[in-house]
């Protein structure tokens, strides 16, 4: 499977615009969700990227596949 050659379901952004709503302190570990309904079957790939005004950014990255 080559994830490069797949199409493109949704790209969200799922933080919120109030900046404000989030507090990121140092060396503090974060965790967050949201969900998105796919069809059982799909192969999906899941890209996060947390990023902050100064460049600084922590990219995930992870390959699923939706079983019932």
């Amino acid at each position: 499977m080559d994830i490069d050659k797949g199409e493109l379901i949704a790209k969200i952004d799922f933080m919120p615009t109030d900046a404000l709503s989030y507090m990121f302190l140092p060396n503090a570990e974060f965790d967050d969700m949201a969900t998105v309904v796919l069809p059982v079957g799909s192969v999906v790939s899941l890209s996060a990227v947390l990023a902050k005004k100064d460049s600084d950014f922590v990219p995930v990255n992870q390959v699923v596949e939706i079983k019932p």
